[in-house]
């Protein structure tokens, strides 16, 4: 221990300097490890966000065309080819939500964003299960199957927003402590006004 003491100050010097340089290096190090980490997460959940919304407008616009009458001749409404490309824009949306779904499960790992992306997933194998029914043969029952479905998709919206919600706290960039609680306190900024507003208006 003494002959440690009495190490020469230029060369305790360079001792201090390098603990330092480790030190801010391996902070910094570990912020980068710690965002490519969760990088492939944020970009499945945004895959997934974006395929559910997909399938939100093909809804609509398969909706839209089973309301209308067969368009006759001088008479507004849709065609048989207009309708059966709506449905068909419907049945890859439904893919595209399930391929999505399949690189989360490969790519998620955050514990509470997993959960999360299950529950979103449930309510996505109901809509799907419920699409194989002898009704939609028929283009009534194409309506009827439609209308049904519209608050299941509300749910899946519901559980997708959820989901992004949680990837905030979990999967966004990596940033030191200050910007963190910075963001924290816009948010719940952004949370009071919300709630604040919806007092206001009242019920």
């Amino acid at each position: 221990m003494d002959t440690f003491l009495a190490l020469p100050l230029p060369l305790w010097g360079g001792i201090i300097g390098s603990l330092l340089t480790y030190a801010v290096t391996y902070f910094r190090e570990r912020r980068k490890l710690a965002d490519a980490y969760r990088a492939p997460q944020r970009e499945a959940v945004a895959q997934i966000l974006a395929a559910a919304n997909e399938l939100k407008v093909s809804a609509n616009d398969v909706i839209t065309h089973s309301r209308q009458p067969i368009l006759e001749v001088f008479k507004a409404g849709t065609s048989n080819d207009a309708a059966t490309l709506a449905q068909r824009n419907f049945e890859l949306a439904l893919l595209e939500v399930e391929r999505a779904f399949a690189v989360g499960k490969l790519t998620v790992v955050h514990p509470q964003s997993y959960r999360q992306m299950i529950l979103a997933y449930e309510r996505y194998s109901t809509v799907r299960r419920s699409f194989d029914t002898p009704e939609l043969a028929q283009r009534d029952g194409w309506k009827r199957f439609m209308e049904r479905l519209d608050g299941q998709l509300q749910q899946l919206d519901a559980d997708c927003a959820v989901l992004v919600a949680i990837g905030q706290d979990h999967l966004s960039p990596k940033q030191g402590l200050l910007r963190t609680a910075a963001r924290k306190g816009v948010q719940k900024q952004v949370e009071d006004s919300k709630r604040a507003a919806t007092e206001t208006k009242g019920p």
